[in-house]
């Protein structure tokens, strides 16, 4: 049983992208396996139960792209299917089609890894260059390969003769989200020369054109590195996300971390129980607290930045300590019930689910019905926190990291700084995952929609109060020295 959705909490896709390549997958490479291939036949029939099954439990597939467009990118890429195909190869199809959903949370669970594990294995080569992408423009972090005329900072303007927006726009069609804000950050996640050889297939030359900051520009033609060279590379760069804890002074300021809002000691698979047992948190949040209350601080940092989310019961336990009234995550939970949604409640036990459960199994297939919305108490006064909260995000916050920041704002709690984040805070959300008949893919798709504290029912990123600059911490702090002089 799959089950990544409780009565008010979240889980979601993020983690596994999170979890995808955590480190570099080099070191597992004598477990890749020689991708199977599949008839014609057996791919077909597996697109039509993609397609028929989203229609059917999707809690609004066509929200972003209309049926019409669906149906006729369905006949297309149908006429694409042959005999003999690896499952690279049927990944190259399905995933631009579940990603025409524009919403993160409806995703195919990446299948490069053993294939791109037995490509490094035979020494296969890749982009050599990192890359940072702003606003569409693609600009070089590092360089790997053996030729010292590109710096970091240059501008890629074409690769291989094609500009860089249309390798971009390439990408972009395999890769699930809302904006394209939200797709540049996987980008940085799953890696853009990964990226760009599952799209692109493999290629040992890369002929580019690049601009210099002095707006001069080059040609080069680069040879490819070897993919377990990129591996050992991504290795030793430091991690995007920050899941540990860490509660400190900064002088007189109090800075919390709270990080990743799961049990850090499990092996953080949403479908397992363990994942969610926050009794750790807890104990952490509720020393934290206690060391701000003694020692009367009244200015507190919370850092959300490279948050890969959670679930609320986490977060919740955190906010009751400066919230003011009783509270929730969201405005509106409503949710799509199905067969397979029912499937995936039938064995629910768990007694405070119980309403729940009965909602999902007893409403026809198909119906959307709202849940109740249960607010969560702050802690007694004698405990609350009632200084001032600053919240740190950026476009690595997600999920309930998103979430989290954005009840805050809502409830006028604390200000937000740092960047706009690339997630929303009104998405459509709570998971649960089927697996594909004969190539056994794993697909995500939601069944609730989830609106913030607010009430904005709209697909817009979270704007933070104040917008800081890296290094964001020390901005934040060089502001509350400013304005509580």
């Amino acid at each position: 049983m799959k089950i990544t959705h409780k009565l008010n909490k979240r889980s979601f896709n993020v983690f596994f992208f999170y979890l995808l390549f955590t480190g570099s997958p080099y070191g597992n490479c004598q477990q890749a396996k020689q991708p199977a291939f599949y008839a014609a036949k057996e791919v077909r029939e597996d697109f039509h139960y993609l397609y028929t099954t989203l229609q059917q439990n999707h809690y609004n597939l066509f929200v972003n792209t209309p049926k019409k467009e669906y149906d006729q990118a369905y006949r297309e890429l149908e006429g694409k299917i042959k005999d003999h195909m690896s499952l690279i190869e049927v990944n190259r199809l399905f995933q631009p089609f579940i990603a025409l959903s524009g919403l993160a949370h409806c995703s195919i669970a990446f299948p490069f890894r053993p294939a791109y594990l037995d490509y490094l294995k035979q020494g296969g080569k890749v982009f050599p260059l990192d890359i940072a992408v702003n606003h569409e423009q693609v600009y070089v972090t590092d360089n790997y390969s053996k030729d010292p005329t590109i710096k970091a900072g240059d501008e890629i303007i074409t690769i291989n003769s094609r500009p860089t927006l249309y390798t971009l726009d390439q990408l972009y069609n395999y890769l699930s989200g809302e904006n394209k804000a939200f797709k540049n950050t996987l980008i940085d996640l799953y890696n853009f020369s990964r990226l760009y050889w599952l799209v692109f297939g493999r290629a040992d030359h890369f002929k580019l054109r690049l601009k210099r900051p002095d707006r001069s520009s080059y040609e080069i033609l680069l040879a490819g590195i070897p993919a377990k060279k990129l591996e050992e590379h991504a290795g030793k760069k430091k991690s995007i996300f920050h899941s540990g804890r860490e509660f400190k002074w900064i002088g007189k300021v109090a800075y919390l971390h709270p990080g990743a809002f799961m049990n850090t000691e499990s092996d953080e698979n949403t479908s397992d129980h363990r994942t969610f047992e926050n009794s750790s948190f807890v104990r952490f949040i509720d020393s934290a607290f206690r060391q701000v209350r003694r020692a009367g601080t009244t200015q507190l940092i919370i850092d959300l930045r490279g948050n890969p989310g959670g679930d609320n019961s986490f977060s919740d336990h955190m906010l009751a300590y400066f919230a003011r009234q009783p509270f929730s995550f969201c405005s509106s939970f409503s949710v799509k019930t199905s067969a397979l949604t029912k499937s995936f409640w039938r064995d629910v036990t768990d007694t405070a689910l119980a309403a729940l459960k009965q909602q999902i199994m007893t409403q026809p297939d198909g119906t959307i019905f709202q849940t109740k919305i249960i607010k969560h108490q702050p802690v007694p006064d004698s405990l609350r926190y009632s200084g001032k909260v600053y919240v740190l995000i950026d476009r690595y916050s997600y999920s309930n990291a998103v979430t989290t920041a954005a009840t805050i704002q809502d409830y006028h709690w604390g200000l937000l700084a740092g960047e706009r984040t690339s997630d929303v805070p009104t998405t459509y959300a709570a998971i649960h995952e089927f697996k594909l008949p004969h190539t056994g893919m794993e697909v995500s798709y939601p069944k609730a929609f989830i609106v913030r504290p607010n009430g904005d029912r709209s697909a817009r990123v979270l704007e933070p109060d104040l917008q800081l600059k890296e290094p964001m911490l020390e901005g934040m702090l060089l502001y509350i020295k400013k304005h509580n002089e």
